[in-house]
């Protein structure tokens, strides 16, 4: 799966698109709890889980207002409790 993940973000790197990978761990069948720490390019320090409602949450704000960073759209990020 790590080979097959890499392949596709290596499709949209190479790509015109503007796009945004989200990586989380672990994900758990925990309530929403809004609180949740996300990090460009890694994992933040001790992530190992996160719940579902969480990583939706996010997605939903991020649509809402994409997380550019000043440079480019096209970033990787990683979230995370």
């Amino acid at each position: 799966m790590v080979t097959d993940s890499a392949a596709l973000e290596g499709i949209f790197q190479k790509s015109d698109l503007d796009w945004t990978i989200v990586r989380p761990p672990q994900l758990t069948d925990t309530p929403f709890t809004g609180n949740y720490r996300v990090r460009l390019g890694h994992l933040p320090r001790m992530g190992f889980k996160i719940g579902r409602p969480d990583v939706a949450e996010y997605f939903v704000q991020a649509a809402a207002d994409p997380p550019h960073s000043e440079s480019s759209w096209s970033e990787q990020l990683a979230i995370s409790l």
